[in-house]
């Protein structure tokens, strides 16, 4: 059934502008509706799914729909003022942020008690292959259907500063150390930030907190995340320092192992898949290899923008096919 986000503002100049700038946004994946009278509101909700809606300081929705719309947001006039309403006149950028992590919300608890998060890994022997490009585009891609946990494994990671990190210091470090203590509630609570509806841990700070865990821990790590009831998908940019590489990539529902066409690129990837052969032969059939395409981002090469640059590329065609 398809998705809506209303604005409700009896200012039907106001209405129409934040609807149409928030239906350019590429990562609102909702169909917006305009609204400027209670009784347009009362007869959408009842047929429609009206998942949000954001509606003006000072005006209030229909009773008898409230149970059907999923989130309630209020837009406030004055920059200060009630904390749990938005501000109205903040750019589009910041407003669609926060309706998507809304979204996002929405999704999550959606999820069915019992339920276990569908595992995607990315990974390659080969360097420079847009791996981590790959792994990023497709939690995004997952996550305007599903509630999506990123995680990467790669050493010096700079996903804290493309997703935006709240500058919080906590990483994937501390998120395993809370694993080992049995804290794993603390951790989603404290650790996991969110960017554009996607659920995100900061890489780790030191290589060594990755190659320093046994397999074992490191898989009932993974384990303990898709078990949670709290993602339907968990999306894993793999990296080679994980201990027991075969057996967590053999976690995976899918491996997805982007690939170059140049003779030393394709000599490795051949004998990795030599190596996956002896190792667990099975895990062949879970494999996808794949070429990405290359995207040119623009001169601006720097974090500010670089997911909403990525996300008006092929890529996100490419990985919507993949998928």
């Amino acid at each position: 059934m398809e998705e809506y986000i209303g604005i409700y503002d009896p200012d039907s100049s106001y209405a129409h502008a934040l609807c149409t700038a928030l239906g350019k946004c590429s990562n609102v994946t909702m169909e917006i509706v305009e609204f400027t009278r209670p009784e347009s509101i009362e007869f959408f909700a009842l047929k429609k799914n009206l998942c949000i809606l954001l509606v003006a300081e000072g005006y209030e929705v229909p009773e008898a729909v409230k149970e059907n719309i999923q989130v309630i947001i209020g837009m406030r006039e004055e920059r200060d003022g009630d904390e749990e309403k938005i501000f109205k006149y903040q750019s589009v950028d910041n407003i669609s942020s926060l309706v998507m992590h809304a979204a996002s919300r929405v999704r999550r608890d959606e999820v069915l008690e019992g339920t276990t998060a569908r595992i995607y890994m990315v990974y390659s022997p080969v360097g420079r292959c847009l791996k981590s490009t790959l792994s990023l585009v497709m939690a995004g891609v997952l996550s305007q259907s599903g509630s999506t946990l990123f995680i990467t494994f790669e050493e010096y990671s700079v996903i804290d500063e493309v997703l935006h990190s709240n500058g919080q210091e906590a990483s994937l470090s501390d998120a395993i150390y809370y694993y080992i203590q049995g804290n794993l509630s603390g951790m989603e609570r404290e650790l996991v930030q969110t960017f554009h509806g996607i659920d995100f841990l900061s890489g780790v700070r030191d290589p060594a907190d990755i190659r320093n865990l046994s397999g074992s821990d490191l898989m009932g790590f993974i384990r303990a995340l898709a078990d949670c009831k709290r993602y339907r998908n968990i999306v894993i940019d793999v990296a080679n320092t994980p201990q027991d590489i075969y057996r967590v990539l053999g976690m995976a529902y899918r491996i997805y192992m982007p690939e170059r066409d140049d003779f030393m690129s394709k000599g490795r990837t051949a004998r990795f898949m030599e190596r996956v052969r002896g190792e667990d032969a099975a895990l062949l059939e879970n494999i996808r290899e794949v070429h990405p395409p290359y995207q040119h981002l623009g001169r601006d090469e720097s974090a500010a923008g670089y997911y909403d640059r990525l996300f008006r590329g092929e890529m996100v065609d490419y990985v919507r096919g993949l998928l």
